[in-house]
Formats: C-alpha cells, sequence, structure tokens
C-alpha cells in the first residue's frame, strides 16, 4: 500500500522569532530532516502545506520534489483546515498518509516502518506511555477527517476511536521531541546530538541520469508524474511551487538529451490547453522509478554485507 505524507508548515508560532521549518539542525533545516527520513522510508509523494512565508519556504524546498498546497487564510483558519487541504492533496494517490507538524524533525525511519506496518485506519507511535508524530491516516480516516466539522479539531476526530486505531510503543523519544519554544529546541538540538553516535549508520543516494549534464533525477520524475495526474503542465507547477518557464526548461532539457518527447501538449481553445505524457515518457517515466526502486533495494543489501558491525 502505497504511503504518503502530509508536512503542515502554514502557522506562525509566537514563542519562536525564527521561522521553525527552516530552524537549522545537524547541517541542515528542520523539515530537511523530516523529507529525509521520510525519502528513507520509501514515502512518496511528501504534500507540505505552506502559509505563513510561503514563497520562502517553497523556494528552500523547490528541489526536493515535493508538492506544495498553501492554505491563504492560514492566520485566521485552523490546523484542521491545513490537514484537510493536505488529505484533498494527497488521497487519491495514496492508500494512507502519515501526517506531521513541521517541528518533530527527530524521529526515526524504524518508527515509520513499525507505523505504516499497521492494518488499522489510525496507528499512532506511543514512547514511554506518551503518543507522538507522526501519525498514519488510512483512506477511511482521511475521508473522516475530511467530513468533520465539529469542535475540538483533529484530536476530537482522533481521539472519539470510532475507527479501529493501533497505538504503535516504540523506543524512540523523536516522536515526542517538537521545538514550540527557545528551551525545546535548545533541548531538542542537545537530543540530536547525543544521539548521533547511538543510531546505527545510514547511507543515502541521489539517482540522477546524465547525458554529459544531469537532465534527469528524482524532481523531474515528480513533475512529470504531477502532469500526468493534473492533465496540466501548468498545474504540476503549481503544485510544486515552480515557476511555469523552469517546468518548461526542465522538460525541454530532458526531451534535448534523450531524442524524443515527454510532454505532449495540447491548445484548448476557449478550455484551455492541457498536457499529458507521451507513450514514450510514460515508458520512460516507468523504467525510472523502477531502476530507483531496484538500485535502492541492491543498495540495502550491499551496505549490510559492507558495514553490518555499524548496523546495530
Amino acid at each position: 500500500m502505497t504511503t504518503g505524507a502530509i508536512i503542515l508548515a502554514a502557522g506562525t508560532c509566537e514563542k519562536m522569532e525564527d521561522f521553525k521549518p527552516m530552524m537549522k539542525l545537524a547541517g541542515s533545516s528542520m523539515i530537511q530532516r523530516q523529507m529525509d527520513t521520510l525519502r528513507q522510508a520509501g514515502v512518496t509523494p511528501i504534500v507540505v502545506v505552506t502559509g505563513y512565508r510561503a514563497e520562502e519556504l517553497e523556494k528552500h524546498l523547490a528541489h526536493r520534489g515535493v508538492i506544495f498546497v498553501r492554505n491563504e487564510e492560514y492566520e485566521s483558519s485552523e490546523m484542521l483546515d491545513s490537514v484537510k487541504l493536505g488529505i484533498r492533496a494527497v488521497k487519491k494517490e495514496c492508500g494512507r498518509a502519515l501526517l506531521l507538524p513541521s517541528d518533530t524533525p527527530l524521529f526515526s525511519a524504524e518508527t515509520l516502518e513499525l507505523v505504516m506496518a499497521s492494518k488499522t485506519e489510525i496507528a499512532i507511535p506511543v514512547c514511554c506511555g506518551t503518543p507522538g508524530h507522526p501519525i498514519c491516516l488510512g483512506q477511511t480516516a482521511m475521508e473522516q477527517v475530511l467530513a468533520f466539522n465539529g469542535e475540538g479539531g483533529l484530536r476530537s476526530v482522533i481521539g472519539s476511536r470510532v475507527l479501529p486505531t493501533e497505538e504503535i510503543p516504540v523506543e524512540d523519544r523523536g516522536i515526542l521531541m517538537e521545538a514550540n519554544t527557545k528551551e525545546e529546541y535548545r533541548e531538542l538540538i542537545q537530543f540530536e546530538e547525543q544521539a548521533r553516535m547511538e543510531i546505527p549508520l545510514e547511507f543515502r543516494l541521489r539517482l540522477e541520469i546524465s547525458r554529459g549534464d544531469t537532465f534527469f533525477g528524482q524532481g523531474t520524475s515528480e513533475f512529470l508524474r504531477r502532469i500526468e495526474k493534473e492533465g496540466s503542465m501548468l498545474k504540476a507547477c503549481q503544485e510544486m511551487g515552480m515557476a511555469y518557464s523552469k517546468g518548461w526548461t526542465m522538460i525541454k532539457k530532458a526531451e534535448e538529451r534523450l531524442g524524443f518527447c515527454l510532454v505532449e501538449r495540447q491548445a484548448g481553445g476557449s478550455r484551455g490547453g492541457n498536457s499529458f505524457l507521451s507513450e514514450a515518457g510514460k515508458d520512460f517515466l516507468k523504467r525510472y522509478e523502477e531502476f530507483v526502486g531496484a538500485v535502492w533495494q541492491e543498495a540495502n543489501r550491499l551496505f549490510a554485507e559492507y558495514f553490518e558491525e555499524w548496523e546495530e
């Protein structure tokens, strides 16, 4: 079952002067740390709900192959409104979705795998008897959240226990650590520094295709999937937070290097035009995604073979 993610990054925080999603943590930002862990666990697509300082955050994540949804009324709306925006963006592509705020960056990939292994509609990681993030919502749970208009927000939907719910015990204090205050941020940094030497070694891959220079990678593949889904290059650009000219340049460069058309375009008259993948484009995208999956599988095997003593 495909699992996506919704990162809530629309709101402000009066207790913090800095912009929480972009605050530094071990060489990257908190939200980039979240994305790296989500990718490591095979979570896709990743939707980021922006609002406060939206353009700045979208630029910060422009090359990460994520989908952006803006909550234009973030100042007057509730968190549940941002949750609903994220669910609408992800539910047609995923059987379930992980839900998390942008200031909880220290959960582990192992915790994600345990939560995603649950067969219930709502799965909640629990450490030392306390629930944390991210939680996992199935299709029925997502529909229930979308339909909810009562008081209490998301807590009322999850806390009602109307749907099958499982609490997943984990030994991962990172699910509980947030950065709502400066003191919590300092504690988060200290915890990360102390835990860094205790966690097993990991590896990361960035798979790109080149012909003289790089022309196809994770961002391009996600862009093509957006075009195929929306039937519009403009909408795909908007979802990924990039200028139309940049999207057009990306596709044109890939087509020039490959020597065939990836995206076909139709003028639409009064109804506007549309875009869709050519048969060759569909085939190339499928090959790339299967290649990435196969490389990750083999890389995991080789990593275990060569670095077994550091994996535990």
